[in-house]
């Protein structure tokens, strides 16, 4: 079927991705076909190739939608009443499984960092998906810079660059690894002896125990307590984020 007359490029678009990630809800990240998407979506296969070329095309598509949502989450995370060290920590507590766009969110974003795919995916959608991802690094960059300007970090100046990336790759290396984790665990299902670890972290997890050991490693005026941890689950859960 052809798209309608006045169906402009960024609709057919979103009704493309809206199609592939129906499809792939319906079968799996690795077995969905594009003519299911064309089928799905009502547009003919040439209409489809105009917008993606291949099939890992569609994950990075789908993961670049991810990354946006997710940078809306942090964004409104950085706006909430808390110090500049709860913010790191609200970052971990927040539940992904609330605020996901899909169901396949952990396992796509293993998927679209591998090197088969991104070798085989276009220019324009790789370009998009690490442009968005970047995005959201200088955002957490940003937040800890203002810390370091408000004075709730204590650095000298000439040391500040080297602590915000410090304290930014090592925030982002603990929480990737905690999603790999989870991912390893459920993949461990196939074979019946799977663990589930839901992706909402409770005040006591060991996850969030170690985001606060890192946190408070660095000489930060107000360091994150165990009853911060907890004020931070309420002003998440009133905010629909918990």
């Amino acid at each position: 079927m052809s798209p309608a007359p006045t169906c402009s490029h960024q609709e057919q678009e979103d009704r493309i991705l809206d199609a592939a990630a129906t499809c792939i809800e319906n079968s799996s990240l690795l077995d969905f076909t594009m003519s299911a998407i064309s089928k799905e979506s009502g547009f003919s296969m040439g209409s489809i190739y105009k917008h993606i070329q291949t099939k890992e095309d569609v994950l990075v598509a789908l993961a670049y939608r991810v990354y946006c949502n997710l940078f809306d989450v942090f964004s409104a995370i950085d706006s909430l009443p808390l110090t500049t060290p709860q913010r790191l920590v609200a970052a971990k507590l927040f539940c992904k499984e609330k605020v996901c766009l899909y169901e396949f969110d952990g396992h796509l974003e293993n998927l679209v960092n591998s090197k088969a795919v991104l070798q085989r995916a276009s220019a324009h959608w790789l370009e998009k998906m690490i442009r968005m991802d970047k995005s959201i690094e200088d955002l957490f960059a940003t937040i800890i810079r203002n810390g370091c300007n408000s004075g709730e970090l204590i650095v000298e100046l000439e040391c500040q660059e080297s602590l915000v990336e410090e304290i930014n790759v090592g925030l982002w290396s603990l929480c990737v690894g905690f999603n790999q984790v989870v991912v390893q665990l459920d993949a461990r299902n196939a074979i019946g002896e799977g663990t589930d670890l839901s992706l909402m972290v409770g005040p006591g997890s060991p996850i969030i125990k170690n985001v606060q050991r890192l946190v408070n490693s660095y000489p930060w005026k107000e360091p994150v307590t165990d009853f911060d941890i907890q004020m931070i689950c309420d002003v998440l859960e009133a905010r629909g984020l918990r």
